[in-house]
């Protein structure tokens, strides 16, 4: 996994949670993975869309699992998104997916 580009993890991901694999050691690998990877000479996550980043969250959320470190980040990383970037409809996507996991958003996370 470790290999592979964002899109690849991301579509492997959204693959896994579209069939309900519910493997807590392999969705803990993607969001390693996930985590780890480097386009470019930074990390992946970095400059990835609000959609991209949505989808993340939304793939984990399907199955039910919460890596905190991974969704941290991509919470981190929608709240510097300049507003205009961010859609409603990405926006009523990513709360559905932390209520489906409970996830509770802090004011420093």
């Amino acid at each position: 996994l470790s290999l592979g580009t964002f899109n690849e993890l991301l579509s492997l991901t959204m693959a896994f949670a579209k069939f309900q694999v519910r493997d807590s050691r392999l969705h803990e690998r993607l969001a390693e993975s996930l985590l780890q990877c480097q386009e470019n000479d930074q990390a992946a996550l970095e400059f990835r869309t609000c959609t991209d980043l949505v989808n993340v969250v939304h793939a984990f959320a399907k199955v039910h699992q919460a890596p905190i470190q991974l969704l941290g980040t991509v919470i981190r990383l929608l709240r510097l998104r300049p507003p205009g970037e961010f859609s409603t409809r990405d926006a009523v996507k990513l709360l559905h997916a932390l209520a489906k996991i409970e996830y509770t958003i802090l004011p420093d996370d």
